[in-house]
């Protein structure tokens, strides 16, 4: 081997044990290696090196500007808003005399994109135009300059348009044809090759400047080719008679039933939410018209051959929409009870549209007299309660051989049965006659789009038609079930209730006055919206005292008579995550157990919780004393305004644990916000709703940011002894 030989296989040798190094140190969890060391260089101050940077660039030199961002690009360890103050600390640097040059610089640079071109100067001509009059006589020099160097960059641009960046050149020379003809002859000189959305966009700008003929005979044109097909191949397909509607009721109840049986609950959510909005304008003829619409299973305007419109769900929330419509708005709705109580009427309305409409008509105001045998029919089981003791109800196989999808029914049959007391077989039986009793055709579920979803969860968001399907007829099905079967109570069940109405509760998402969980949504306290970090310092966060974020929080400095957060867990504005829970405990000896207490490691983990019943949790561990404290154990409960769809854990109403109501002898008003004192003081307030936690990760896998109850309590209680 020559001496060029060994020189090779050295730099080779050294080459290969660097990445060596550097590959073993990425999965070490020890010290790095020397190689990984000295490979890292140190972070740059961004400030200095902007600084040191515009001290030996020149602003009139498009290599000097392409230099000084070539050395931006080489740093990695820089933060991305360095280039961006390096154009506006050059542009506040810039000489009087070299102002038109550094124009003509950043329309050369070749780092310099073209709608980055196009911005800077602008930046430029608006910060310099009162103090550098001649700028402005040049405009139209430094736009043709950078057509010139970098044209054909403006239908290259990845995240712009050519129309946006045509208007941009023209205000800034206020000549568009100045800018168009620069355009038009770019194309022409460097034969660019256009795509369609282009040549349209720049069809769109030129019609500015061409005469009112030569438009329409341009559009005709484009009309009389295959583009006359565009709407019906991109659309719905052909025009219908069916989109000709004359009448604008018509319109809008069409537009409104149709969005709700949407896939999307959110969807039907917020349009049945806004249906008090129609009392508020004074359109109860419409809501007359809508609820004329109920078994309306399709809107041939807005039919598409992909989707089928899920009308069992439009008829479900309407009608809860009208019974939070009537809470709110009471007799103003008293036009639509002729058609409510025929709707109550109807065999083929199953029982929980029977319930909304008991809530409507009762919110409405009718008399008791009037909605008796309603009441009766939705409140009270026909055939009474049967106690069982255990045994299985004999097997009886299904006659009608109709198949569900497999977790229907695995859970969702089996469920009803037991309401019932009577076989699967015969649960399927009188789901698949509501089935057929609609579509006489159906043998089984695939005679419906969509798929079974294995493990779906109650709480998705979306729902395919199929499903929504199985949920209204195993609704009508029980409907029918009950008239003729007594509702089944195992003989340990001490629960007073009507079983029947705890399985019904599983499909109900609404409070039994027809409220929605949003309405019961107060304001967040202001504490809440404190930013808990001080003033950044470059790249550093700096921290605000101690005493000051007490202060902020309410904790410290307040008067005797105000109320100080007890229990909390939310995050502020600037990203921080705060958690506040107190307890309660007898004063004597109190002072010296707490300075022992803060000393052991796991002190944020100590205090024992309860349940959503308020009695202590029997497997928590031993605390060095017994306070009393609470923390809300979540349940479904409905749709909530945060959440913006149906979902378990939503959040619970605050009921406090039994032994503080007790020890304090606190009564709770009737929404559980806020406690007095048996001498009528107020002693506590809950002043916000929320979710479990502080993110919660729906079926979908979305991440929603939730919040925490918030309970605030008096310093002192009137209960001697005891402190908040």
């Amino acid at each position: 081997m020559g001496d060029g030989d060994v020189s090779t296989a050295k730099q080779l040798l050294e080459e290969a044990e660097r990445k060596r190094h550097e590959y073993n140190s990425r999965s070490s969890s020890g010290p790095s290696s020397p190689a990984s060391i000295e490979s890292k260089k140190k972070e740059q101050d961004p400030d200095a090196f902007v600084k040191a940077l515009i001290s030996k660039c020149d602003p009139g030199s498009a290599a000097s500007i392409d230099e000084a961002l070539n050395e931006i690009d080489a740093v990695k360890s820089l933060p991305f808003y360095v280039r961006r103050d390096f154009f506006s600390t050059i542009r506040a640097a810039c000489p009087y005399a070299k102002r038109l040059d550094h124009l003509l610089a950043l329309a050369e640079a070749n780092n310099v994109s073209f709608d980055q071109a196009i911005d800077h100067i602008q930046d430029c001509v608006s910060e310099w135009s009162g103090s550098s009059a001649y700028i402005a006589a040049e405009q139209k020099n430094v736009v043709s300059h950078l057509f010139k160097s970098k044209g054909s960059e403006l239908f290259s641009i990845s995240y712009g348009s050519v129309s946006r960046e045509i208007k941009q050149l023209s205000d800034l020379c206020g000549d568009e044809s100045f800018v168009l003809n620069h355009v038009l002859d770019t194309i022409s000189t460097e034969r660019l090759e256009l795509n369609g959305e282009q040549w349209l966009q720049l069809a769109t700008v030129l019609s500015h400047q061409t005469s009112h003929s030569a438009s329409r005979d341009a559009l005709e044109n484009f009309l009389s080719g295959p583009a006359a097909g565009l709407a019906d191949q991109i659309g719905e397909g052909a025009y219908k008679p069916d989109f000709k509607i004359s009448d604008e009721r018509e319109l809008l109840v069409g537009i409104i039933w149709h969005l709700l049986g949407d896939d999307d609950a959110y969807i039907k959510w917020s349009i049945a939410r806004a249906l008090p909005l129609f009392v508020s304008l004074g359109l109860i003829d419409d809501l007359n018209a809508l609820l004329a619409q109920f078994d309306r299973r399709e809107v041939p305007a807005l039919k598409t051959e992909s989707y089928n419109l899920s009308f069992q769900n439009s008829q479900q929330w309407l009608l809860m929409g009208l019974a939070r419509a009537a809470l709110i708005h009471g007799a103003k709705l008293a036009p639509l009870k002729p058609r409510l109580f025929q709707l109550a009427a109807r065999n083929d309305v199953h029982i929980l549209n029977k319930r909304h409409i008991l809530r409507c008509l009762r919110n409405i105001g009718c008399e008791a007299a009037d909605i008796a045998n309603l009441a009766q029919e939705v409140e009270v089981d026909p055939k009474g309660i049967a106690v069982v003791k255990g045994s299985w109800p004999k097997h009886v196989p299904a006659k009608s051989g109709f198949s569900f999808d497999y977790e229907f029914n695995k859970s969702e049959i089996s469920h009803l049965a037991r309401v019932f007391h009577i076989s699967d077989g015969q649960c399927v039986d009188a789901i698949a006659h509501e089935i057929q009793r609609i579509w006489p055709s159906a043998t089984n579920m695939d005679a419906f789009p969509g798929h079974d979803r294995y493990r779906k969860e109650r709480t998705d968001r979306y729902e395919y038609y199929r499903e929504h399907v199985q949920k209204h007829a195993l609704l009508s099905a029980a409907t029918t079930l009950r008239q003729s079967h007594p509702v089944a109570r195992q003989s340990y069940d001490e629960d007073p209730a009507s079983p029947f109405e705890l399985w019904l509760n599983d499909y109900d998402v609404t409070f039994k006055d027809g409220s929605w969980l949003s309405d019961h949504k107060d304001q967040e306290p202001e504490v809440c919206g404190r930013s808990l970090l001080g003033p950044r310092v470059k790249n550093v966060e700096s921290l605000i005292p101690t005493p000051v974020i007490f202060e902020s929080l309410g904790i410290l400095n307040i008067a005797e008579s105000a109320m100080l957060p007890i229990y909390g867990q939310w995050k502020s504005p600037d990203g921080v995550y705060v958690r506040i829970e107190t307890a309660l405990g007898k004063p004597r000896g109190i002072v010296g157990l707490c300075q022992k207490f803060v000393r052991r490691a796991d002190h944020d983990l100590w205090l024992p919780l309860f349940l959503h019943d308020g009695f202590d949790d029997p497997y928590r561990q031993a605390s060095p004393f017994e306070p009393v404290v609470w923390v809300l154990e979540n349940y479904s409960i409905g749709v909530d305004s945060r959440e913006k769809i149906a979902t378990d854990g939503v959040a619970s109403r605050p009921r406090l644990g039994v032994k503080l109501l007790k020890a304090f002898g606190l009564i709770p008003d009737k929404d559980f916000r806020e406690w007095i004192t048996s001498h009528n003081e107020l002693a506590m307030r809950s002043q916000v709703w929320g979710g479990d936690g502080y993110l919660t990760r729906t079926t979908t896998g979305a991440v929603i940011e939730t919040k925490m109850v918030r309970f605030y309590g008096r310093r002192k209680t009137g209960w001697t002894g005891h402190y908040l």
